[in-house]
């Protein structure tokens, strides 16, 4: 929720970190840097540890995302849509 402050700049009461990545894209989720791998090796997992609340880490897998994503309602995305089915093929 975005209130306005006093100075007239919204004021933030929560945030939510949406990823969206492909579910097969294994290395990414690996932990390289040492400091923080002592927080975790998934680094989705220290994402959701570094936050006050870990609900507001929110995974979604692209699959899943093109699967519910009304694109049809929104024709703006239809280069966007075409340039993930050539990239993506699992998408197709």
């Amino acid at each position: 929720m975005i209130l306005g402050g006093r100075s007239g700049d919204p004021r933030i009461d929560q945030v939510r970190l949406v990823h969206v990545v492909v579910s097969e894209n294994r290395p990414l989720r690996a932990v390289t840097s040492p400091r923080f791998r002592e927080l975790g090796r998934d680094a989705y997992a220290v994402w959701k540890s570094l936050l006050v609340d870990p609900d507001d880490f929110v995974l979604i897998n692209t699959e899943d995302l093109f699967r519910v994503a009304p694109v049809e309602r929104f024709p703006d995305l239809e280069p966007w849509l075409r340039y993930m089915k050539s990239r993506y093929a699992f998408l197709k």
